[in-house]
């Protein structure tokens, strides 16, 4: 038997629904405004909206993809489409299963390595899933030669570049490894290149916030 969710037609009706699918663990849930869509072998189910469950699924939607999905969830929201409330469903499940890569992906583009001891490049991580596995790779084809590690803070990991593989480690660091001399050089060179890039008339500092979410500015030389 499927479950049919019938909500009252609200989107936190609907929010409401599939938290209460999501955390039930329902197989194949199907969420509809009438019991009229029941087919022969679906169980129906009358949702009271629970405001409290559909802010929680908003948050998590919010922490584990990104707030630019909840635009689209509401887009099709709005649409005449038959099968919204399905392709909502879909939409959030895949985004909760691949939710970490794209956070890997984003990452990508903000890990700011620094010359430290003895010739080694060290940068420091704080994302919100456990990507470093995904990212490693990346760096190990991109700087094969380079000694290298990448310092999750959070969960106390490292990788670190051998013989062009990435390893990840457990780590933990008393202190970070004191920069190069020449760093803070490179430091200034590359706030000065941020600054002469971004025109202040045209500076969208919520643009900015959208792709590169505040809490990832702490690691980022231009942004200190």
């Amino acid at each position: 038997m499927n479950q049919l969710f019938v909500y009252d037609g609200t989107v936190e009706g609907l929010f409401s629904a599939m938290d209460h699918a999501l955390k039930s663990k329902t197989p194949s849930p199907r969420f509809t405004v009438s019991a009229d869509d029941a087919g022969l072998f679906d169980e129906v189910f009358y949702h009271e909206t629970d405001f409290i469950r559909a802010k929680d699924l908003y948050l998590r939607i919010e922490a584990k993809i990104n707030r630019e999905s909840l635009k689209n969830i509401f887009y099709c929201y709005l649409s005449c489409s038959p099968e919204k409330e399905q392709i909502i469903s879909d939409y959030i499940n895949a985004g909760f299963k691949y939710g970490n890569k794209l956070e890997s992906h984003r990452m990508l583009g903000l890990v700011r390595f620094l010359s430290v001891e003895d010739d080694t490049f060290y940068a420091e991580i704080e994302p919100d899933n456990d990507i470093l596995p995904l990212i490693s790779g990346h760096f190990s084809r991109r700087m094969p030669g380079e000694k290298w590690i990448i310092h999750d803070r959070k969960r106390g990991t490292a990788a670190i570049n051998r013989d062009g593989r990435p390893e990840i480690l457990s780590i933990e660091l008393d202190r970070i490894p004191d920069r190069d001399s020449c760093e803070d050089i490179y430091s200034g060179l590359w706030k000065n290149f941020y600054s002469s890039i971004a025109i202040k008339d045209r500076t969208n500092l919520r643009q900015q916030k959208q792709f590169m979410p505040v809490r990832y500015w702490k690691h980022l030389v231009e942004k200190n």
